[in-house]
């Protein structure tokens, strides 16, 4: 992987899912929502999708991709506590028309 691809794939997690993310949002999914509302460009969320989808293909299993998010991310969502498997947490849909039912991940 890139490292502006780490740094960009760290930048979101540390920056959207730090230690006090569950007190500002009720979900992962509102989070990503507040993320897309920041105004980003079409080009740097494809370069997120890219790079989130790339670092979850370096961790291929649940517990080495959630362990990876933590000590290399610093992402503070765990993934497994919403039933859900690691790579969708680039999935989750948000409210954005632009962006309706289409994963962070396959909009690259």
């Amino acid at each position: 992987m890139k490292s502006d691809d780490i740094s960009t794939v760290k930048d979101f997690f540390s920056g959207y899912f730090h230690e006090d993310w569950p007190a500002e949002s009720a979900s992962a999914s509102d989070v990503v929502t507040m993320f897309l509302r920041v105004g980003w460009t079409a080009e740097e969320l494809h370069a997120l999708s890219r790079a989130i989808r790339t670092y979850a293909e370096h961790h291929k299993h649940a517990g080495e991709l959630e362990r990876a998010l933590f000590e290399e991310l610093g992402c503070y969502y765990r993934p497994s506590a919403d039933g859900i498997s690691p790579p969708r947490l680039a999935g989750e849909r948000c409210d954005d028309d632009e962006h309706r039912s289409r994963p962070l991940a396959a909009r690259g």
